[in-house]
């Protein structure tokens, strides 16, 4: 139940788990433990309603604000890499819902890296604007799109990049509820 895009990525609501039981890679996908694994581009802040301008974590949801903030996870998946036939990257992701200006941008990217560091292939949505309720996002690399390279994979660099598009001080750009790096 979905919608398929021809850039890779789709927009899934209402998730409904079916029989295929992958493995989930991150630390702290969910943010129960605060930014624990978490890297921010210009570090955390402390949550701010008025005065913020860096990504936060409150109460298990990330929050970003007016200046554009990336947060990323890099996981090793030598060992799964192998047996794997996708990799998997969900974002579940809204936008503020008060103010004027309701259309937060994100960014979810998916960076494919070989033990070298070089980037071997990319998966994004591009820059979106943030769904007006939790929505899942996904973006999928299968072991058919690269076969010839898909076994040289030793990490993988989860990135969301939110920003209040109403350039409001405080915390008032998209909202993360977890996020996910599953592989099957």
């Amino acid at each position: 139940m979905g919608i398929e895009f021809t850039n890779g990525f789709s927009i899934t609501k209402n998730n409904t788990n079916n029989n295929n039981t992958p493995t989930q890679l991150l630390t702290n996908s969910d943010f129960s433990s605060g930014t624990t694994g978490w890297t921010a581009s210009g570090g955390f802040g402390n949550w701010s309603f008025t005065s913020s301008n860096l990504a936060a974590v409150k109460d298990g949801v990330l929050y970003f604000t007016y200046v554009s903030r990336t947060v990323s996870q890099s996981v090793n998946v030598s060992s799964y890499v192998s047996t794997a036939n996708s990799f998997t990257g969900i974002v579940n992701i809204k936008r503020e819902n008060n103010g004027p200006n309701n259309n937060d941008t994100y960014n979810f990217t998916l960076l494919f890296k070989n033990s070298g560091g070089t980037t071997i292939v990319t998966k994004t949505t591009g820059s979106s604007i943030a769904p007006l309720n939790y929505t899942d996002v996904t973006l999928t690399l299968n072991r058919s799109e690269i076969p010839a390279t898909f076994d040289t994979i030793t990490s993988v660099e989860v990135q969301i990049t939110g920003q209040d598009a109403g350039n409001w001080n405080g915390n008032h750009g998209p909202w993360v509820d977890y996020v996910q790096l599953n592989v099957s």
